[in-house]
């Protein structure tokens, strides 16, 4: 039979010690590499990323102009329906008084005059602002 014999494990090299050129050597190649993916990332992210921006500010500016018209159309339709509340509103009152005046001289109560109508000025039309 053969004899056998202890394998023994490969010596070491003795580790280089780490040299600070070599450390700015490889801070070197880090910032490259990273250079670079920017890079290539941006080439290709970059015209959507541009396109979503110009649509998001087109998308925003269009809803402020919808959101000014419905204001204004809105504000419109309040004091049209306001006008027309306070026509009715003073035609019942005068409506009222006249129908109430003989009532009101059995019991000996003097009717006051009717006021003036004041005439209402028009609000002054909103200025828009430039976007």
């Amino acid at each position: 039979m053969a004899s056998k014999s202890k394998s023994r494990p490969a010596p070491r090299r003795a580790s280089t010690p780490i040299q600070p050129q070599d450390l700015f050597y490889a801070g070197i190649g880090a910032v490259s590499l990273g250079r670079k993916r920017a890079q290539a990332f941006y080439a290709k992210a970059g015209p959507a990323a541009r396109g979503a921006v110009a649509y998001v500010r087109d998308a925003k500016s269009e809803a402020g102009w919808y959101l000014r018209d419905a204001s204004e159309q809105g504000l419109e339709a309040a004091t049209a329906a306001q006008a027309r509340v306070l026509k009715f509103v003073a035609k019942a009152q005068t409506e009222a008084r006249k129908q109430l005046a003989p009532v009101l001289a059995k019991l000996g109560i003097k009717a006051k005059a009717a006021p003036k109508a004041r005439a209402r000025k028009k609000p002054a039309p909103r200025r828009r602002k430039a976007a």
